[in-house]
């Protein structure tokens, strides 16, 4: 009677070598001296201490206590470093988001798994300072340690890391990296800069505004507000600037003309501007202000030239001539200079009759009968 199998010996070989390595199943590390087999109570195994760059095959030999048997084939190979994480693309590259003078929060989305690769573990979300040296955050501080130092990493599905005691002035930047169980993956692209302090709370700039002429002294700025940063406070204001030229003038929002008084409202969505010079080209531009100050202008607008006034008619404005409406329009042409009885006369003269016989005006409507008839 066959003994039943109770053992597993698993080796591998990198590729372009012809050496078997055993694995020990205590260890599991490579070329130990009297490697242990597995038990058959398992059908997996950790391999420890391969080189990642390197392309493995493995076989198996089952054995029991009448000794080994044949080693299988060996399986398909497998490169450990295809299995790491990817890097983030260019799109998901970390947004950085100011939440006061000395902290931000790090904005990140992970990659997806490669296929067949384990799942994701935990991120590493890395800031650096001007052009100072990389530092990771560690998760549970929300501090800056160095990026050897032993802190703790952020789960792999976090999108967000909080960054404290960082200082006012500075530009920040950050990247993150992704670790599976076959280790780190690449770094992804570096974020955009982010300078802590008031300024990074002040509004971005608007995009430009548009110009509707009203009349040859008037026209409106149509405008609207730029998006409100990610924990900043709320637009207050809106200032509008008009210009020929180079140079620019403040809209004063109480009597919408140039000079320098109140800014606009930061709902509103246009500032009518009067008392302009008629002919002239204009430009506008406009900048928002919140509680942290004004941010930066908009660009300029496309120009407007205002419209000249038009030059008055010459003449009398009585005299209009032209056809009369009815069914001797096309033969009797009227001026507004005669008088009732001229026009009366004026149709008398030229009206004519289907035969183009003379039409007698004052003649009765209806012939009169003679008795006979009657």
């Amino acid at each position: 009677v066959a003994k039943p199998q109770s053992f597993a010996a698993v080796s591998l070989r990198a590729e372009g070598s012809s050496r078997w390595l055993r694995v020990d199943a205590v260890s599991g590390k490579l070329d130990q001296p009297d490697a242990l087999p597995l038990p058959l109570k398992t059908t997996s195994c950790v391999v420890k201490g391969v080189d990642p760059k390197a392309t493995y095959v493995a076989r198996v030999r089952l054995g029991n206590q009448s000794g080994w048997g044949p080693d299988s084939p060996a399986r398909k190979s497998l490169t450990l470093a295809s299995l790491l994480p990817t890097a983030p693309s260019a799109p998901a590259a970390p947004l950085l988001e100011a939440v006061d003078k000395t902290s931000l929060r790090v904005h990140f989305s992970p990659p997806p798994v490669r296929p067949g690769a384990p799942a994701h573990e935990s991120v590493t979300v890395h800031v650096k300072a001007g052009d100072g040296a990389w530092q990771a955050v560690d998760a549970t501080s929300s501090t800056l340690i160095s990026s050897n130092g032993s802190g703790t990493a952020h789960w792999a599905d976090s999108r967000v890391a909080l960054v404290k005691g960082l200082a006012e002035g500075l530009s920040y930047r950050a990247q993150v990296n992704v670790k599976n169980a076959c280790g780190w993956g690449a770094f992804s692209p570096v974020s955009e800069p982010l300078t802590l302090g008031a300024a990074a709370f002040k509004p971005i700039a608007s995009a430009a505004p548009l110009l509707e002429a009203v009349d040859s002294t008037s026209l409106r700025v149509h405008f609207s507000p730029p998006p409100v940063r990610p924990g900043a406070p709320a637009h207050e204001s809106v200032t509008v600037y008009v210009g020929v030229g180079g140079a620019w003038q403040t809209v004063d929002a109480a009597s919408s003309t140039l000079k320098p008084g109140v800014a606009f409202r930061a709902g509103v969505g246009f500032a009518l501007v009067k008392g302009l010079s008629e002919g002239v080209t204009y430009r506008a531009k406009v900048s928002v202000r919140n509680i942290h100050g004004w941010g930066a202008h908009s660009p300029s607008s496309e120009p407007l030239q205002l419209p000249e006034p038009a030059s008055p008619v010459s003449g009398p404005a009585s005299s209009v001539s032209g056809p009369v409406s009815g069914p001797a329009s096309p033969e009797v042409e009227v001026t507004g200079s005669k008088s009732r009885e001229e026009r009366d006369a004026e149709l008398r003269k030229r009206s004519v009759d289907v035969d183009a016989e003379v039409v007698d005006l004052d003649a009765p409507r209806y012939p009169k009968r003679s008795k006979k008839e009657s």
